[in-house]
């Protein structure tokens, strides 16, 4: 069928085969059957986001589905990259449940981050790394911007603002400790 066709039963088989895919990608690897028509129906989903420039959407379908490739061709596919990290970022901490699948996005989107061609957005890139509890990734961050000029400075001590208003004391005095000059 088209996935393109706007009307109501269109509509609800795509739901039913998106739910019944996600159920199948939900089971252990070993269990995993996954029929080649639902692959085949959420692989032109995710095309026809992406060709009607529906970037969250096929963002939101990627993280439903578990495929972090479709995550990143997403990203790296959008008109606004760095509004496609923060939108990603903010929907993987805020709807992403399953604490293990979380942690495997937040590494995605550091890597993305870091690599996209954009000016990186520390501040985003600092909050995935807290999640992460990767103090050494804060630290390395900090301790860039805290070498570059005034604006990076103040960057700096907006990020760190931000990590203390989270209230992760051990977290924070690692990245202390990270930071701290050798004696």
């Amino acid at each position: 069928f088209d996935v393109t066709e706007p009307g109501a039963f269109v509509q609800t088989l795509l739901a039913k085969a998106i739910d019944e895919y996600i159920e199948q990608r939900s089971k252990p690897e070993a269990e995993q059957s996954i029929d080649e028509r639902l692959v085949a129906v959420v692989e032109r989903m995710f095309e026809r986001c992406l060709a009607d420039a529906q970037f969250h959407q096929a963002i939101g379908i990627a993280l439903e589905t578990r495929r972090l490739d479709k995550l990143e061709e997403a990203v790296a596919r959008s008109e606004d990259v760095a509004d496609s990290l923060a939108y990603a970022t903010r929907v993987t901490q805020t709807l992403v449940s399953s604490r293990e699948f979380r942690q495997l996005v937040l590494r995605v989107l550091v890597r993305l981050y870091e690599s996209v061609g954009v000016e990186p957005h520390y501040l985003n890139m600092c909050q995935c790394l807290m999640f992460l509890d990767d103090a050494d990734g804060v630290a390395a961050i900090l301790t860039t911007l805290i070498q570059g000029g005034e604006e990076e400075h103040l960057l700096a001590y907006q990020i760190a603002f931000s990590l203390y208003e989270n209230e992760i004391q051990a977290f924070l005095n690692r990245v202390n400790e990270k930071l701290a000059p050798a004696a």
